[in-house]
């Protein structure tokens, strides 16, 4: 006779990494324990100071003869964020490397706890992938191959070219960093949070208007006011895409051109390639006319090529100005300014 097992997924269990002999008091986030020191807690975080404070009642709960202390946060958010403050190297400052899953744990809970330090650090980590210039969204490595995130390539480059985590592979973590931004009022986050999500819009089109679980944990899901907001937005964004290649028929003529009889018929063929670019890449308007693409018009005379390359990057620079206002966000200058208050000029 098949017998049905007990299920076994929701027992308590201790986080072994944050299981102290000898520690004062256990915190409970879902179903996982941790035996820590009051004391640490207290001198980090001034909510905890305070709410440990206060006499346990006389019939409280004990574990291991500890008062035990539940908490309305997710196990992943509380590990993250416990290890970053009992374990030093465990949640480096940048531009060391690290992973999303602990950068929200810690901004987060380094938010609902007070604790400035860890609270900073996760921004600062936040902020490198999500740019608020676009020389430096141009200048940084956006690629996701696996030699971007190691010692040897940051020991390489400057501060304001290194994204200090990789993106996880479900892409849904882009609307949990819209709400933790919103959360946190970090809102320079969101105008580049905003574009990758349009960019990814194919694989997360049921994610931005269902509630869905990233990583199988942490909620997804974007509140009425934001999917608004991002509807709008999507069909300016995708709007512009043609706007960032009109340099390939417009002007028809350029002023000092050095072979009028040979430069528009190029400009023409390329032009055919370029309506390839807008279907291919509509919803990111800033990668529709890539570096390597300039090979379609090889063939022009350097003074067209050269006001061809200033014509797309005037358009590529208003777009990213009308970024903000495309979401119904404050202008850049003040986003940069709340930028600028919260964690300083390391990412200017």
């Amino acid at each position: 006779m098949e017998v049905d097992l007990p299920d076994t997924s929701y027992r308590l269990h201790h986080v072994e990494d944050l299981w102290f002999d000898d520690g004062d008091i256990v915190l409970q986030a879902g179903v996982a324990q941790y035996r820590v020191y009051r004391v640490v807690l207290g001198m980090h975080s001034p909510v905890f100071k305070d709410m440990l404070a206060f006499p346990q009642p006389p019939d409280s709960e004990l574990v291991e003869g500890q008062p035990l202390v539940v908490l309305q946060d997710l196990e992943v958010e509380v590990t993250a964020f416990l290890r970053a403050l009992f374990e030093p190297e465990f949640f480096p400052a940048f531009p060391a490397m690290t992973n999303f899953t602990t950068i929200y744990g810690c901004i987060r809970l380094g938010n609902k706890y007070s604790v400035d330090f860890l609270l900073r650090r996760g921004l600062v980590h936040l902020s490198s992938r999500f740019m608020t210039s676009l020389t430096r969204f141009d200048a940084s490595a956006r690629g996701d191959h696996e030699g971007l995130y190691t010692p040897e390539f940051t020991e390489q480059k400057p501060a304001n070219e290194i994204v200090s985590w990789k993106p996880p592979l479900d892409r849904s973590f882009l609307i949990c960093v819209i709400a933790l931004a919103r959360e946190v009022d970090a809102l320079w986050i969101l105008p580049n949070a905003f574009y990758d999500l349009t960019f990814h819009f194919d694989a997360l089109q049921d994610n931005i208007f269902h509630e869905n679980l990233f990583d199988g944990v942490i909620p997804v899901v974007l509140s009425r006011k934001e999917q608004r907001e991002w509807v709008v937005g999507f069909e300016d964004q995708i709007s512009t895409t043609a706007d960032i290649v009109r340099f390939l028929t417009y002007p028809p003529v350029i002023d000092g051109c050095l072979t009028p009889s040979k430069c528009p018929l190029v400009r023409f063929r390329a032009a055919d390639y370029g309506r390839q670019m807008i279907s291919s890449f509509s919803r990111g308007p800033l990668s529709a006319w890539a570096e390597d693409d300039w090979d379609k018009l090889q063939k022009l005379c350097p003074v067209c090529m050269k006001k061809l390359r200033e014509l797309h990057q005037e358009a590529r620079r208003t777009f990213w100005e009308d970024l903000p206002d495309i979401y119904r966000l404050p202008p850049w200058t003040e986003l940069l300014k709340l930028k600028q208050a919260v964690i300083g000029d390391i990412l200017a």
